[in-house]
Parts: structure tokens; C-alpha cells; sequence
């Protein structure tokens, strides 16, 4: 059964944005909670196999250097096709949790899973997403790369190299803050079944254009999501756990939902706009689920 948000779809604002996702986390706090488990034993999954491989390895391949050397190998394979293959779906899962605990969708595997569900999608947007990064942050690091180097080796003193460093350090993090913030809509557009089915690189577009208008408003609401995050893992891992993450997955299912609205796409037609129940065929004008009027925002 769907739990009624009473939240109205209103375009996007930080103030609106930090207050809904703290109702939407005290109304769907199990859901949220739910999918950060999952996550986190995926991931502690995820350290378990490499240190198997780093056990395991050596020893098949006669051990000494060349059985080290496999070992490293391998488990750098394992890191790379578990981030693109699993980590990547799972990204996908914990976004869409968000927006599924914005709209009031019930618990169900297919949300908290809702990457492998729709695993081909999820996979070539999430490919496409690392690779773009990676270049993007690549080029913008290549004068701090370029200092480290010659402070390495050098040929500039410590004193000089450092501060050069931390500075051309500030463009990077910049950029990858901006990325993230211009692009990750993409994460949830590849995998939400109410929007139209998109080619990797059109989705990546469609989150760009979503976020065109609100890029700084909404660089300042992921500044202030990190600054959360970092109180709450300052506190150590429990309210980092139970608070901060549990307030981030909110806050992207609520983001997302005010950025739609503001493209004129959410609510979508034939869903309440406070539940979210499917209203197709119903003739009474009013939600069955909730008792919201047709049409009602």
C-alpha cells in the first residue's frame, strides 16, 4: 500500500527542498533505512571478495613476486567490474529509493533493487557518467599532476610546490562538485518507469536541462548536503548511518521531484499528485488511496 505524502509538487527551492526531504525521512524512515542496508553489506561484500582474491591468488600462480603481482591484478579487475556492474545498479537503487519514498511507493524489491531491474539502462548511463567524469576531472588535474611531479622529483621545493598544488587542488573539486550536481539526475532518470525510455548519452542531457536554471542554487544545496554528511560521520559511523544518509536519499527524491516540476513533467498524469496511486480508469475524481480531489497539487 502506498503512504500518502501530503507533499505538494512545487518547484525547486534549498529551503523547500531541506524541508520536504526531512518529512519525507521521518514519514519513510524503514524505506530509506532499507536501502542503505542493502548498500552497505553490498559493499562489505564487495572488501570480503577482494580480500579473497588477495589470499588466494598468490598461491595459484606458484606465489613469490609473479603470484603477488596476479593478485594485485586480479583484485584491481574485481574493483573495476564491481563498480561498473554492481555499484553502478546500486547507485541507481539508492537514488530512485529517494524519489520512490517522495512519491509513497511502498517497500518492494523492485525499488530497492530498482537498478538490476532495469540493469541495461542503469549500466550504459552509469558507464557513460564514469567515463565523462573521469576525462572532465583528468584534464582539470593535469596542473596539479604536473606540480606533484615536480615537486617529487625536485625540481620545486616543497615550499613552493605544496601551496601551488592546494590551489590548482580547488579547480578539481570544483568541477567534480558540478558534475555531480549537473549530471547524477541521470542516475534516477535511467531507471523511473513514469518517464520515457532515453538512450544513455539523452539522459545525461535531460539531467544537464533539468538543472540548467538551478545549477548554483543547487551547487549551494550539495555543499550543504555534504557539510551533513561530514557532521554526521564526524560523530562516527551511527548517525552517519542512521541520520545523514538516510537525509540524503530524501533530499534526492525531492530534488528530483521539484526539478520535474519545474520542466512541467511532474506530477505525472493519471497519478495523484499526493501518493502517487495510479488514477487510470478511476471515474469518482477523487484518489482512492488518499481522498485527494483530481487535479489537486
Amino acid at each position: 500500500m502506498n503512504t500518502p505524502m501530503n507533499l505538494p509538487y512545487v518547484g525547486f527551492s534549498v529551503a523547500a527542498s531541506l524541508r520536504q526531504a526531512w518529512e519525507v525521512m521521518k514519514k519513510r524512515y524503514p524505506f530509506l533505512l532499507a536501502v542503505i542496508a542493502v548498500f552497505t553489506v553490498a559493499n562489505m561484500g564487495f572488501g570480503i571478495v577482494g580480500l579473497a582474491i588477495q589470499l588466494v591468488v598468490p598461491p595459484l600462480f606458484g606465489g613469490g613476486e609473479f603470484g603477488r603481482q596476479a593478485a594485485v591484478f586480479s583484485a584491481l579487475l574485481w574493483n573495476l567490474i564491481s563498480t561498473l556492474f554492481i555499484t553502478g545498479p546500486l547507485m541507481c537503487s539508492s537514488y530512485y529509493v529517494g524519489v520512490a519514498a517522495r512519491r509513497g511507493e511502498p517497500i518492494s524489491m523492485p525499488a530497492l533493487f530498482r537498478g538490476f531491474y532495469h540493469f541495461g539502462p542503469a549500466i550504459r548511463v552509469y558507464l557513460l557518467l564514469y567515463v565523462v567524469w573521469l576525462a572532465v576531472l583528468l584534464a582539470v588535474s593535469i596542473p596539479a599532476i604536473t606540480l606533484i611531479i615536480l615537486t617529487a622529483t625536485n625540481v620545486l621545493s616543497r615550499s613552493v610546490g605544496v601551496p601551488l598544488i592546494v590551489i590548482c587542488a580547488v579547480p578539481v573539486v570544483v568541477y567534480s562538485f558540478y558534475l555531480t550536481v549537473r549530471t547524477g539526475l541521470a542516475l534516477v532518470l535511467a531507471v523511473d518507469d513514469d518517464l520515457p525510455r532515453q538512450g544513455a548519452w539523452a539522459t545525461i542531457k535531460t539531467s544537464w536541462r533539468w538543472t540548467r536554471e538551478r545549477q548554483w542554487h543547487l551547487m549551494l544545496l550539495f555543499v550543504i548536503a555534504t557539510a551533513i554528511m561530514l557532521a554526521t560521520a564526524a560523530c562516527l559511523v551511527l548517525p552517519l548511518f542512521f541520520l545523514g544518509l538516510p537525509y540524503l536519499i530524501a533530499l534526492v527524491g525531492v530534488t528530483y521531484a521539484q526539478l520535474g516540476a519545474d520542466q512541467g513533467i511532474f506530477p505525472v498524469k493519471d497519478r495523484c499528485a499526493v501518493c502517487h496511486y495510479h488514477l487510470k480508469g478511476i471515474r469518482s475524481g477523487v484518489c482512492p488511496e488518499c481522498g485527494t480531489p483530481e487535479g489537486t497539487l
